[in-house]
């Protein structure tokens, strides 16, 4: 029988709740820790405070078309994760073009939120 511990993958750690306040809400977001970690990073490089980055990804969602997330079905942590993962594709993408490099293969919809998303942040 083995005796070495089982030493999970970090991927897999548990969930991370935080209190952080939400267009002007005390809310809790329970996002794994490496999301935590890219919402930080985001908000960063973005000169804004998480809560301020939440409630600018709150603010969109719920102005998006009924049926994409401003219907009320999609949940704020949700609404943070998409947005990450997004965030960071908008990321390479530019960086993909800027260097003149084969461009990614990552034309979908959601692209178009994400400039909307960016936008708004460097409208600020």
């Amino acid at each position: 029988m083995n005796s070495r511990k089982f030493d999970p993958d970090p991927l897999f750690h548990p969930l991370e709740t935080r209190n952080i306040v939400v267009c002007g809400h005390r809310t809790s977001i329970k996002l794994e820790p490496y999301l935590w970690q890219s919402l930080e990073d985001i908000a960063e490089r973005e000169n804004l405070a998480i809560s301020q980055l939440s409630s600018l990804v709150k603010e969109l969602a719920e102005a998006a078309p009924p049926g994409i997330a401003g219907d009320g079905t999609v949940t704020l942590t949700s609404m943070i994760r998409v947005f990450i993962l997004l965030y960071y594709r908008g990321r390479l993408r530019r960086k993909t073009d800027a260097t003149g490099s084969r461009r990614t293969s990552l034309d979908v919809a959601s692209d178009a939120d994400m400039v909307t998303v960016l936008a708004a942040i460097t409208a600020r």
